[in-house]
């Protein structure tokens, strides 16, 4: 059963499943150029353990920050951002079958 919050409806363990799937593209294409989470923090300046949680799905990515990652890993974001929206859904149970 959807709830509103501030950002509009959200479904039952969307966010955290959304989160984890753009995460684990994002570490597919780190891991696709041969980058350590240690080098591409160095470069934009933030801890390696933000991004191994971001990996992981435990922390949420804003938008600025995952443009900002596809830029210095050298991948499309919106390519990217959508396979991973498209690989949400098709986990994402029927309403039906609930």
């Amino acid at each position: 059963m959807p709830r509103k919050s501030r950002r509009g409806t959200v479904f039952r363990g969307e966010g955290k499943r959304g989160d984890k799937s753009l995460g684990e593209a994002l570490k597919r294409e780190r891991q696709a150029r041969g980058l350590r989470q240690q080098d591409v923090c160095r470069v934009i300046g933030l801890s390696q353990q933000w991004l191994a949680r971001v990996e992981s799905g435990e922390r949420r990515i804003g938008v600025v920050e995952f443009w900002r990652l596809a830029s210095l890993i050298g991948f499309d974001a919106c390519k990217v951002a959508t396979q991973a929206m498209v690989d949400l859904c098709m986990m994402r149970p029927k309403q039906h079958e609930r």
